[in-house]
Order: C-alpha cells, then structure tokens, then sequence
C-alpha cells in the first residue's frame, strides 16, 4: 500500500525550479541549457552513427565518401566526449547551485524567524509544524544540493528517452508515440512505487524518528546517569527495535504491482509491433540501413527511462523543506515591526495595563481577563501566583512581545501598539524562567545583555560581581574567555544555580548599558537557600534598575518588594505590601505561611 503518511505534497520540480531562479536566476537557465544539451546529445549520436554506418556500408570509392565518412567520424567522437564533458559540467553545476539555494534559503529563515517584534506567530501551532520542516533545510539526511543533483540527473534521463521518441515520431509517428507514451507511463507507476518503498526505510517517517531518537538517547552523555541508575539500557534496546523494524518491514511489493505489469504489457507489445514494423520497412527498402539503425537506436534508448536510482527519493525528500521554508519566510515577513513608531525616553512613566486579556493561539482558554494594573517608575514590583495563573504572560506583554487580545496598554498615557517595538523592547533587561545558555565564552554570555555596545571587560567583570558570579571565572580554565559548552575544546559547563548567576549578571550588564526596567522571572528558583537569601541584597538593591518586576514562587525574595501582586485565574486579586498583604490573610498570606513553615522564615 503506498504511504500516506505525509499527507499531499507539493511538486519537488516546481520547489526546486522556483528555489533556484529566486536564488540564481543565471545559474539556473545554463544548469537548464546544460541538461537539455545532455539530454539531446544521445539521439544526435544515435543519428551520426547510423549515417556512420550508411557510409561505411557504401564502401570507399571515391574521395568525397572517404572524407564524409572522416567528417561524420570526427562529428562523432567529438558528441561523445561532449556527452562526457556535460554529464561532469551538469554534476559541478548542480551542487553548486543547490548548495547556493541551501544557503539562501537558510539565511531567509534566519532572517525572517528574526523579524518579528513579538513572539505571537513563533507561538502558533500550525505555523509552528511548517518551521519544523523547514528547519530540515542543510540539516536532513538528504540536503538541497544532493536534490538539485538528482533532478538534473532525472532530467537528463527524462529528455533523452523523449529524444528518443520523438525520433521514432519521424518513422510512424502514431506507433512512435504509443511506444513513447507506454515507456513513460511505466515509468511513472515505477518510480512513484519505488519512491514509497524506499521512503518506507530511508526517508524521516515517524517511526524512523523515533527510533533516531532513541538511538541519539542512548549515544549522547547527557541521559547516560539516568540510563544506567535506572537500568533502561534493555528498554531502550527494545524501543529501538519495536520503532525501526516495522519501517523496514513495511518495505514490500504493493498492489501499484498490477498497474505497474500492466504498464509492462503495454511496453512489450508496443515494442513488439515497433520492431516488427521496422524490420519490415528495412527488408522492403521503405527505409535505409542508415535509418533503420537510427530508429532501432532510438527504441532501444527508450529504455533508459525505466532506470530507478536513488535519485528519486532524493529529490523528493531535498525538495520537501523548500516549499515548507518558503511559505514559513512569507508568513514571518508579514509580520516584520512597523517602522517610525512612537519611541519613550528612560526614565519610564507608568505603565499601565487597562482591562487587559490574552489567549494564546488556538487556546480558548484565557491567560489574563480583566487585568487592571498600575507599574510605577522606582519601585519594585512583585507578582506571586500558582502555576498557570498568568505571570510569564504578563512579562511577555510588558516587553511588547506578545500583544493583549483586548484591552490595551498604555505608557504615559500612550497605548504600547503606537510605539516602535524594537525600541520599546530596549528598555528592558530580562531573566526569563527559562533563559538561553549560550556556547560561548563566560564574558559573551554576559556581554550578550547590551551586544550594541564594544565588550568592555571592566564593565563585564562589574556585572558580574553584581550577579554573584564573579567566583565562577576563577573556577573556570580560562576565567572569562572559557567557553561555557564542553562540546568545544577547552570549554566547560556550569551547575544550574551557576547558568542562573550568569543570566542575571547579562540583565545587569544591559542595566548599566541604559535598559531602565529589569525583569526577573523565577531569578532563585536554582539557587540554594543561602544563595536565595542574599539574593535581595547583592542583586535587587544594587541593580541600578529604575523599575522592577519580580516574578517568584520564593518568598524570601519576593517579601522585600516594595509592592506585591497576586495573580489568580488570569486577574489580580491580591495589592500590596508583604505586610499589607499578610494582615488580609489572603492567598498571599496562606502560601508565604506554608513556605515558611518548610523554611522556618518569620
């Protein structure tokens, strides 16, 4: 049965042709002329040779037969080293050019994934599934420039058997074309079975992923204490075996055989009748032995077409991401920032969310309703909840990362959408909860916080200190030029509390390069209990932020703030300061009573 797995898809040709002349327009028509000078050639030669062999049957009796002969000799060998030539030509083009598009290709997605101001269409599941294709780009089993390969390679195959047909046109052209027709058409069902059976073992199924990442489990350093403390090395073995197997094993004839015998049939008795009419035709003089050896060169280079390579499979799968990549690039293109917006000055006014509400996409579930709330320049501005109740989504709409679904935001009296999203993103100098560790040095990782600034290194060594980090460079081979990724030479890898340490010294060094507001979700939740309780007073009180929030399920941190809001079912229920807050004995009150309890914190 052939494989439905993938669903329709779109024509690896046209994705290949489009790819190629929006990347290399001249590349790609001499890539075209050169396929079409191969695919030619063959039925030139087959043409020159039964001439050839007319003369030479002639015999020599004259000078002006002898130096035809030469002449058609000469012409001859010089198609068929140009045959050779070509086919090396075409090769050196092809990957050229497919690696040309591979790399255009990626630097579009690169750019395009970059452009957006907010996070909003990097969120949605549909657009989400095409990036994930896409993304195979250079990085599948089969890249671009092996698919642009395979399709010259096709392509020269494809139009040498047309050549071939359109020769035998010249001898009868009804029979020529039902013979031409009948060798395609074979072709065809061949090469779309042959396609799904090798698709079935070599291509990126579902089960052929799963078992890749059993298999990438099982290899990588990062699972091997798991694997071993909990003895999952003969479950995995088994997990490997159930998800590879089936793959292969869905590898066999389908019932495309029939259409494919009948296809043999037709070919067979077209041939047939073909050759019968040719050795006819030669036997009652109505052709010469020059032609009859030109058209029986021609039948037989018909066959040429039916050859099934892997280059079927490799210009479908190639081609797969292009069309994927290229839909991604216009989708995320419509949503590059509006230019010449309103910009603020530091220090900020307040900021205030005014009946705010937010879904994600495809969620009829509500992140935030109803949300009135009021973020004042110099204090410190805590938000507690459960989990789920809204806080990391209220973050992303302050930075202008994700837009209210109703209500608005204002700044100084200026709703947030009228300002220019790049510039209102500047001022602000974030920890998220779950914050990018960089394969670069221990300074770059810092540096990174104000990366339109030179790196100075005393500036670095500061924001360091100020973060707590300091110690860590003295620990580390190199100090700050260690790469922090042990995947590199020399490189090493910190703890979890360490990486947290390093992503709050890079807010405070944007801090200081002039972001006013700094943003901290969960700054502590990887630090110990002496590390949490210094926090405050080596980080918060030394920021040098003119604005604050503070995300946090730690309440030794959290109870310094000067203001504290409870977050509960995506509104505020809950303003005020620690004390304030523990006299109402609310939801604040009762869970700072049941962590302090576990901590003993008065």
């Amino acid at each position: 049965m052939r494989s439905t797995e993938r669903g329709a898809r779109p024509s690896p040709v046209l994705a290949l042709l489009r790819a190629g002349i929006d990347t290399d327009a001249r590349r790609t028509v001499t890539l075209a002329a050169a396929v079409a000078t191969s695919g030619a050639l063959p039925i030139l030669i087959a043409i020159a040779n039964g001439h050839l062999v007319g003369l030479v049957r002639e015999g020599h009796q004259d000078v002006a037969l002898g130096q035809a002969v030469s002449l058609t000799a000469v012409a001859l060998a010089a198609m068929f080293l140009c045959l050779q030539l070509t086919a090396l030509v075409i090769n050196i083009m092809a990957e050229d050019l497919g690696r040309r598009i591979g790399d255009a290709l990626r630097q579009k997605m690169m750019a395009a994934m970059l452009r957006p101001a907010t996070v909003a269409p990097l969120e949605d599941r549909e657009l989400l599934d095409r990036i994930a294709v896409a993304r195979s780009i250079g990085t599948s089993q089969v890249e671009v420039h092996v698919a642009v390969t395979a399709l010259a390679n096709l392509s020269v195959t494809r139009l040498q058997a047309l050549a071939c047909g359109i020769v035998l046109l010249w001898f009868d052209p009804l029979l020529g074309a039902l013979v031409t027709l009948a060798y395609f058409a074979l072709t065809l069902a061949l090469a779309a079975e042959y396609r799904d059976q090798q698709g079935a073992v070599y291509t990126e199924s579902e089960r052929v992923r799963r078992s890749g990442y059993i298999r990438d489990l099982a290899l990588s350093g990062e699972a091997a204490k798991e694997i071993r403390v909990f003895n999952l090395a003969d479950w995995l073995e088994r997990q490997f075996a159930s998800a590879w197997r089936p793959g292969v094993a869905g590898a066999r004839l389908s019932p495309a055989m029939l259409r494919i015998l009948a296809a043999c049939a037709a070919v067979v008795a077209a041939h047939t009748v073909l050759f019968h009419r040719l050795t006819t035709a030669a036997a009652d003089g109505s052709i010469g032995f020059s032609g009859f050896i030109a058209f029986t060169t021609a039948a037989a280079g018909l066959v040429s077409v039916i050859a099934l390579t892997m280059d079927l499979v490799y210009l479908r799968e190639g081609a797969l991401a292009i069309p994927a990549a290229l839909s991604v690039i216009a989708e995320l293109n419509r949503h590059a920032p509006p230019v010449g917006g309103e910009r603020v000055a530091a220090p900020l006014p307040p900021v205030v969310f005014e009946n705010v509400g937010f879904r994600y996409p495809g969620s009829s579930r509500w992140a935030l309703r109803g949300l009135d709330l009021e973020i004042r320049p110099g204090e410190t501005l805590a938000v507690v909840g459960f989990n789920g109740a809204g806080k990391t989504t209220l973050v992303k709409l302050l930075c202008g990362l994700q837009r209210p679904t109703e209500g608005r935001i204002t700044v100084g009296g200026r709703d947030l959408a009228t300002l220019e999203p790049t510039a209102w993103q500047r001022h602000f100098a974030v920890v998220f909860q779950h914050f990018n560790r960089y394969p670069v040095s221990f300074a770059e990782n810092i540096a990174f916080g104000a990366p339109r600034q030179p790196a100075d290194r005393e500036q670095i060594e500061e924001s360091a200190r100020a973060a707590g980090a300091e110690t860590l460079a003295g620990r580390l081979a190199h100090g700050y030029d260690t790469v922090l990724s042990r995947r590199y030479p020399g490189g090493d890898d910190l703890s979890g509390g360490q990486w947290q340490r390093v992503a709050v010294a890079r807010a405070l060094h944007a801090v200081r390069a002039g972001a006013p507001c700094l943003v901290l979700d969960e700054p502590t939740s990887a630090l110990d209990a002496r590390a949490e309780a210094r926090f405050y007073d080596e980080v918060m009180e030394r920021s040098g932020a003119s604005m604050t929030l503070l995300i946090s399920h730690r309440f030794a941190t959290v109870r310094h703030a000067d203001r504290i809001i409870t977050l509960d079912g995506g509104r505020i229920t809950e303003d005020g300061s620690h004390d304030e807050l523990m006299r109402q004995e609310g939801v604040y009150a009762q869970m700072f009573t049941l962590q302090a309890k576990r901590f003993h914190v008065d």
